[in-house]
């Protein structure tokens, strides 16, 4: 029995429960971190960001879709998207950069339409404000442009939302995430303002199954921005690590309650695949 214990170490198949670690401090440095990014706002708004600054450059693309059957309602979109992450003169400050290069979306109501072209520009920054020997926390903001080729007609979206992330990682099995956002949009143009405002809480877990990966659970909510619930979804995704430096990470949310999610009669779910190169 325990020369088949010590092989499964060895093998990486059953980590090693360690003593307290810096929340940033990984094994492999491809393997993502912090807060799953998938989210069913444009641009990636109110999606919260790491607490861990990191250079990045990741490639992928995200989906969402949802179904009303009893409103004949349907909305189908995909993005192949591209995402740039790096230290602003400070290695507590990260810059980042995420582009929809393609988009593509489909409205089937009474009035049915399509778009193919260019998607939504965000960029933000991420400023690590602590780092203990079990916690780190940082502020987070970002801002959403539309960047589209003739999807937003009449009223062009300025979206934004400021947050503040939080991770802890007890041992080298469990990171744990928090995060709370608040967000806000404007439409400018000729169509009416339109000006929103609403709050993002939620919080995760990273589980190490092993060395090169790792299972994500989490729990979401959000109010006031579309109703008095908008959303309260589960996550769930995959990490792995490809190698010491690319890494990949599959996520999805389903949204139980909240503004068109399944105690409303709907079928949505958002998903989200990106493979990233970790410079650090």
């Amino acid at each position: 029995m325990r020369r088949f214990v010590v092989t499964l170490l060895a093998l990486g198949l059953f980590p090693v429960a360690a003593a307290a670690q810096r929340p940033c401090e990984t094994d492999l440095r491809s393997r993502p971190v912090g807060p799953l990014q998938v989210g069913e706002l444009d641009g990636f708004l109110a999606v919260p960001h790491r607490a861990c600054p990191r250079e990045e450059l990741a490639l992928g693309g995200d989906m969402l879709l949802v179904a009303h059957s009893d409103e004949l309602y349907g909305n189908l979109h995909v993005n192949g998207r591209g995402r740039f992450s790096g230290f602003l003169g400070d290695p507590r400050v990260e810059a980042f950069v995420s582009w929809e290069a393609f988009r593509y979306q489909s409205l089937l109501s009474a009035v049915s339409a399509s778009y193919i072209g260019l998607g939504y520009l965000s960029w933000g920054v991420s400023g690590q404000l602590y780092e203990g020997e079990h916690i780190a926390y940082a502020l987070t903001g970002r801002m959403v442009l539309p960047t589209t080729t003739g999807l937003d007609v009449n009223s062009q979206p300025l979206a934004m939302d400021v947050g503040l992330t939080a991770a802890w990682r007890p041992n080298a099995t469990f990171r744990f995430h928090i995060w709370v956002t608040a967000l806000g949009s404007l439409g400018i143009g000729e169509g009416p303002p339109d000006p929103r405002g609403g709050l993002r809480v939620g919080g995760g877990v990273d589980l190490r199954i092993a060395e090169w990966l790792s299972l994500v659970a989490e729990l979401q909510s959000g109010f006031l921005y579309r109703a008095a619930l908008d959303v309260f979804a589960v996550n769930a995704g995959v990490r792995l690590a490809l190698g010491s430096e690319v890494g990949l990470e599959l996520g999805a949310a389903l949204p139980i309650f909240g503004d068109r999610a399944f105690d409303d009669g709907a079928l949505p779910i958002a998903a989200s695949l990106m493979l990233s190169w970790h410079r650090r």
